[in-house]
């Protein structure tokens, strides 16, 4: 019998549309770092990766202080930038907390 491969698939290389970044938001008082990766296990497939960081406990978006986030690919595409993309992360946050958005405030950024 051939063993040759009858259907050979090109996989798609696809590239984020946002850099790496690095910085922090303030979030109630207290500093929040954050870490965007738009390939976290790098290779041809794309695995966006948002990661927040806080020394004070709890904080909204945690109770250790630190959260990682996967996403789906095509989700970014819903996003302007990163801001917008974390402004979301962080209201859904406040939302499975039931918790509201400080009078006047309508974003981090």
């Amino acid at each position: 019998m051939d063993n040759t491969l009858l259907f050979e698939k090109e996989e798609e290389v696809r590239e984020c549309k946002w850099k790496d970044e690095e910085g922090f938001i303030m979030l109630n008082g207290t500093k929040v770092n954050y870490k965007f990766k738009g390939n976290y296990f790098g290779g041809s497939g794309l695995c966006p990766h948002l990661e927040f960081d806080s020394n004070k406990i709890p904080t909204l978006i945690s109770e250790t202080g630190y959260r990682s986030y996967f996403f789906y690919a095509e989700m970014i595409d819903d996003f302007e930038n990163l801001n917008d993309l974390i402004n979301w992360y962080v209201d859904e946050c406040r939302k499975e907390k039931g918790l509201e958005l400080p009078q006047g405030q309508e974003g981090l950024f």
